[in-house]
């Protein structure tokens, strides 16, 4: 494994710094990402539910209403995503835990040095935000698609 120039230099410090500000652009990314992603969504669920028509066969309606279920549990996913993480504030290393600390418990709190263990909570968080994002695009993609396939049977029937 390569070191770099200073290859005896311990660099825990700066790559504990770094990690916390990448993990922390990459939650803000993850929930801007899925915010455009579920306002899309909903815009496109309230345009489908209005131009919905009961006069279709059996055929188009049950790929329609599959399609929007799709985007209905998409938007509930995406929703997931954005909703506050309850954090266990014993276990908790932030923000939440200062907040049940007195005082003088915090400033022993803040002696510590606790990176590591923000970096290893930000890390798992950014993980199942963006693999809940993955699921979210891809129901809406499915959804989208069954949508356009129910289009193009209405066409045809």
């Amino acid at each position: 494994m390569t070191q770099g120039l200073n290859g005896d230099a311990d660099h825990t410090s700066d790559n504990l710094n770094d990690a916390l500000r990448t993990l922390t652009s990459e939650l803000s990314r993850a929930d801007a990402k899925a915010s455009i992603v579920l306002a899309m969504t909903g815009v496109g669920l309230g345009f489908v539910a209005t131009q919905g028509s009961r006069h279709q066969g059996a055929a188009v309606l049950a790929v329609g209403a599959a399609g929007a279920m799709c985007l209905v549990i998409a938007i509930v996913v995406l929703l997931i995503i954005v909703r506050p993480v309850h954090i266990d504030t014993v276990t908790a290393e932030g923000w939440s835990r200062w907040a049940t600390l007195d005082p003088q418990a915090l400033r022993d709190h803040m002696r510590a040095d606790l990176r590591a263990e923000r970096v290893s909570f930000l890390s798992r968080s950014v993980m199942i935000k963006f693999r809940r994002l993955r699921l979210g695009i891809n129901l809406i993609l499915a959804g989208v698609s069954l949508l356009f396939a129910a289009t193009v049977l209405s066409l045809l029937l």
